[in-house]
């Protein structure tokens, strides 16, 4: 009886003391801007940087590694200022599914650096990423994709560049913005049906993937007149994101969610 009290006693003291052991992994280091998360198909967490670092997480609480180098840091150091000036960079992945992938940003498809018109694709989940050319020139804000192999980008432009291959080839559409020169925020309901936000309070419609358009009121449209009337001044009109969920249209404008039906 007494062996079995010792042996509970044990137990009791000593179980606190494993269930509350201390998570001694070191804190990631990140060199370089992120500008977006991005998840796999497989739930694998990415992040790249400006600087041209890729790191990457099986699970959400799983050790970070190192991704596969894709490019060399290019930015210069502005004695100035006393910041790195990014002469080009990376800003995200877009996946396809679980191997096939595409990295955008701020990217040059050659050794002309003053035209961006590259992006890295990887059909191997990321162990091996191709540069290639998608014929435009522009800082690409946005993507998005779909299981199908279709792909959207807009970015520093009022194009959208459009694949159907998996981003092996690409098309240009022109939108018919009035006072916008840059896209921010793409969703796409299916392959014909979608919604874009421009920097200056612009939101288009398709249902024909882009080759037609209808122009619908944005949130400072329809609150505009409101505001100004309380003295409430807005310096900033861009849609900084938008998407359709539940056949509601959510807009992130100026730090502000609106949604409309």
């Amino acid at each position: 009886m007494k062996q079995q009290l010792i042996v509970a006693l044990i137990l009791i003291l000593t179980t606190p003391v494993f269930g509350q052991s201390k998570d001694r992994r070191a804190v990631l280091d990140i060199q370089g801007r992120v500008r977006e998360i991005s998840v796999s198909p497989n739930e694998k967490i990415w992040l790249v940087t400006a600087l041209g670092n890729i790191y990457y997480t099986n699970h959400i609480d799983s050790n970070w590694h190192f991704g596969n180098p894709s490019v060399e840091s290019k930015a210069l150091f502005d004695i100035y200022s006393l910041k790195l000036i990014e002469k080009q960079g990376l800003n995200r992945i877009s996946f396809f599914n679980k191997d096939t992938a595409i990295m955008t940003g701020y990217i040059s498809a050659n050794n002309e650096e003053s035209k961006k018109n590259g992006y890295y694709f990887t059909k191997d989940a990321g162990k091996n990423w191709e540069l290639m050319d998608f014929g435009g020139d522009s800082w690409i804000y946005t993507v998005y994709t779909d299981k199908q192999g279709n792909a959207w980008m807009g970015g520093l432009s009022k194009k959208i560049y459009y694949s159907n291959d998996f981003g092996q080839s690409w098309k240009t559409r022109k939108l018919p913005l009035r006072k916008s020169e840059r896209i921010y925020s793409i969703y796409m309901i299916d392959s014909k049906n979608g919604i874009v936000g421009s920097d200056n309070s612009e939101i288009l419609i398709t249902t024909n993937n882009w080759k037609r358009t209808k122009r619908i009121s944005t949130p400072f449209d329809q609150i505009r007149g409101k505001y100004r009337k309380k003295g409430i001044r807005y310096s900033v009109e861009e849609m900084a994101k938008i998407q359709i969920w539940n056949h509601y249209i959510v807009v992130n404008q100026s730090r502000n969610v609106f949604t409309r039906t």
